[in-house]
């Protein structure tokens, strides 16, 4: 019986497990459980693997063979003989293509490294935008049900003004068809919040439930959020302080632009490296060569083994003619490819330069914005509170009392979107930074 009652209430316990995710949180927990990060940090440690092809080059190439052979030579009698050998080549100049071999996958590594940032920076903004979409149904929901609220009460009031003879019917039904649109408009932000939180859920790898904590607001200092930490601890009273932020901060966005337009700049490099490399396939290959082998009498005729071993040491030099006409070619190809996709880089970085400096303007807009927002609910609330003081006198009717309930409910709603389109806009701008 303890044991059963011990597995309820562990099984209780596990059910009931969530998990907290606030803005100061959610990076870290992206970073951890993200499915797609994670394997793009398999690709960047593959990459990796493959450094130091250089070095490599130069390691002896070891050949071994064991065998035997059961033959007839003639009229003999049929013999069986061992047949074994070793051999050893050493590359000692290769026309300096293993160099460029190993620049590329230098390259290639340094790539998939960009890509990984850049690819962290798309799964966090992902799951910011999620976050704050969650957030502002969270608080959407709040403000249907209040305004469902009100419009019960107004609905009360409604039947008492009928009952004292002051109102028809008509003013009831005023208020019963809101009720009904507010009752529409709850059932798809519930369900909107529910899959909201379910997607960030699988954003993150989170199997548990999500509980968002957090107050749903925007940062009157978004300025210094965005700033590095560099540039706010170097940020002094002095125009020489503001000048090292300044020269930070840019720098920040320098390389936040180099891993978003890395993709085009990487490849193009690549090709380079490829076409110096392809263009060298008229140099030769000089290898060191060494080797001992010991063949069966069906190849050698000498009936002593000892008279049939094979020992040699020397140099090769080796050059394919053919593949050095068609490497030409392709030399010439790839560096016409690799000057492309040089001009696209150059074009995709001022684009993204001009796109983050409309951001950041935009961000101000949506700042102000929300301000705006903020002062109108006082305006809406004093509206709404008059309205009802006159409608209880008889000065006002129920399509005045169901005006100031939607002006109150369409400025909250106003406010909740103003606050989730700067906080995503603010999110996307700081992953597109790196932060």
């Amino acid at each position: 019986m303890f044991r059963m009652i011990l597995f309820i209430a562990l099984y209780g316990a596990c059910a009931r497990a969530e998990v907290a995710v606030d803005s100061a949180n959610l990076r870290s927990l992206v970073e951890v459980g993200n499915t797609s990060l994670q394997a793009k940090r398999l690709e960047a440690e593959a990459d990796e693997s493959r450094r130091g092809g250089l070095g490599r080059s130069f390691l002896p190439e070891i050949s071994a063979a064991v065998g035997g052979e059961h033959f007839r030579k003639g009229r003999e009698e049929p013999r069986t003989q061992p047949e074994y050998g070793v051999e050893a080549r050493v590359n000692l100049w290769n026309g300096g293509r293993d160099a460029l071999t190993a620049e590329i996958r230098d390259l290639a590594a340094e790539g998939e490294k960009a890509a990984l940032r850049r690819v962290t920076a798309e799964q966090i903004s992902a799951a910011f935008t999620l976050y704050w979409r969650a957030l502002y149904l969270r608080d959407w929901i709040d403000a249907l049900r209040k305004a469902r609220a009100l419009n019960e009460d107004s609905l009360r009031a409604a039947d008492r003004r009928i009952r004292s003879g002051v109102a028809t019917r008509i003013d009831r039904l005023e208020f019963e068809m809101q009720a009904a649109d507010l009752g529409r408009d709850l059932r798809e932000a519930e369900l909107a919040s529910a899959v909201a939180r379910d997607e960030l859920a699988l954003l993150l790898g989170v199997k548990e439930p999500l509980v968002l904590r957090e107050k749903f607001e925007h940062g009157h200092d978004y300025e210094k959020d965005l700033a590095h930490a560099e540039a706010a601890d170097g940020a002094g009273a002095d125009g020489a302080g503001r000048g090292r932020a300044e020269s930070v901060e840019n720098g920040r966005a320098e390389s936040a632009m180099d891993d978003w337009t890395a993709d085009a700049r990487f490849a193009a490099e690549r090709l380079r490296l490829e076409s110096r490399r392809d263009a060298r396939a008229f140099w030769p290959r000089v290898e060191a060569v060494a080797g001992y082998w010991q063949p069966t009498q069906l190849k050698e005729d000498p009936p002593d083994a000892a008279d049939r071993t094979e020992a040699y040491i020397g140099l090769k030099l080796r050059l394919d003619l053919s593949a050095g006409f068609q490497e030409g070619r392709e030399a010439r190809a790839k560096r016409l490819q690799a000057e492309a996709l040089q001009l696209r880089s150059e074009s995709e970085r001022r684009t993204m330069a001009l796109h983050m400096h409309v951001e950041r303007r935009e961000l101000k807009r949506l700042h102000d914005e929300v301000h705006d927002f903020e002062e109108n609910i006082g305006r809406a609330e004093t509206y709404h509170r008059m309205t009802l003081g006159e409608y209880g006198r008889g000065v006002k009717n129920s399509p005045d009392v169901l005006g100031a309930n939607l002006k109150l409910l369409e400025a909250r709603r106003k406010r909740l979107e103003s606050i989730r389109d700067f906080q995503i806009a603010k999110s996307h701008l700081k992953a597109k930074l790196g932060r």
